[in-house]
């Protein structure tokens, strides 16, 4: 299978979670705030945590079976795409180009995805355990 039958897959499974699925306060979930904030419909959010989840594979930051990606369909990928793989470096413009081909997913809708963890990022690095 190739790594956008696999995408499109989890995409697949993801939209039939349902909206409710992905509610709360962690990373791979929406708060109210957040969709309000980074204009993110709940509907569409699920095609954007596999984006997301799909590059952090791509760049890995995260094993590819961690995103329920295939290592040899993630390994291919890499080489199709060589001017977006730096190991262990996100970029935007990167996650932009790579949501758009894998998933369809409008530039500004990745920017938003991109912003928003960057976001739980820095208030997860402020929180004191």
């Amino acid at each position: 299978m190739t790594f956008n039958q696999e995408v499109r897959q989890l995409v697949e499974t993801a939209e039939k979670r349902g909206e409710d699925e992905y509610r709360g306060m962690d990373w791979f979930q929406l708060t109210d705030a957040e969709a309000s904030q980074f204009g993110i419909s709940r509907a569409e959010f699920p095609r954007l945590l596999v984006a997301w989840q799909s590059y952090l594979a791509f760049c890995d930051i995260i094993g590819p079976v961690d995103a329920e990606l295939s290592p040899q369909a993630v390994e291919r990928e890499r080489l199709r795409f060589p001017q977006y793989f730096e190991s262990c470096v996100v970029s935007d413009k990167a996650f932009e180009a790579l949501a758009s081909e894998w998933c369809g997913v409008a530039p500004d809708k990745a920017r938003a995805m991109y912003e928003k963890v960057r976001a739980w990022n820095r208030r997860d690095a402020e929180v004191e355990y």
